[in-house]
Parts: C-alpha cells; structure tokens; sequence
C-alpha cells in the first residue's frame, strides 16, 4: 500500500471533481485558451496530477482529450497551486485587448488576495 499514492490518487480525484462541478467556466477556459481549442463548447478534466490536467474537449468538429502540462515543480507541489499558475500562465498569454472576462477560479483567487494579482 502507497499512503503517498493515495493520497495523490485522492487529490486528483477531488479537484477535477471540484473543477467540473463548481468552476467549468475556467474549465472551458482552459481548453480555449491553454490547449487551443478556441472553438470548445464544453470541456471536462479526466485527471488532475502533478503533470498536468487531462481534459475532454467537446466541439462542433467532435470530441477529443488533451493534456495540459504543468511547468515543472521544483518539488513535491500543491496540484491546486500548478493549476493556478497554469491559469495565470493562460490570462497573461492570452492577445493585448483580448477581453476575456475573467472566470470564476480567477475571480475566487483575486477575491481571496485582496483583489491583487497573484
């Protein structure tokens, strides 16, 4: 038995469930904007490790998976901390002008930081 394994396993488990259910918006997002489907109509993380976000992406031409890599960790990181900086990674890469409005997951962690950038 992996305690540590588990545990991961667990993690993984909970935060795509918490993605899908409470902020598919930054889940669409990310699947426009990070995995360059901008014409996705839904979207679905499969699996969430230290990697990356393994998503399903749903769109006119059809469905398809795609993994989204994490940087990689200097160390045994947070998976919620990678998505994050994934997420901000995808806003600052998005074009000058680009009007995105922000999704819920941002506007949590802005909420959260005093409405500062993190």
């Amino acid at each position: 038995m992996d305690p540590d394994g588990d545990r991961l396993a667990r993690q993984s488990a909970n935060l795509a469930r918490h993605l899908n259910d409470r902020h598919p918006d930054t889940v669409l997002f990310l699947a426009r904007h990070a995995a360059g489907r901008i014409g996705a109509t839904s979207a679905t993380v499969l699996a969430a490790d230290a990697t990356g976000l393994a998503l399903s992406v749903e769109s006119p031409g059809g469905a398809d998976d795609r993994l989204l890599p994490f940087e990689p960790a200097t160390g045994p990181g947070d998976v919620r901390q990678l998505v994050a900086q994934l997420l901000l990674a995808t806003r600052a890469a998005l074009p000058p002008g680009s009007n995105v409005p922000l999704t819920s997951l941002e506007a949590q962690h802005r909420s959260a930081s005093g409405g500062h950038r993190q």
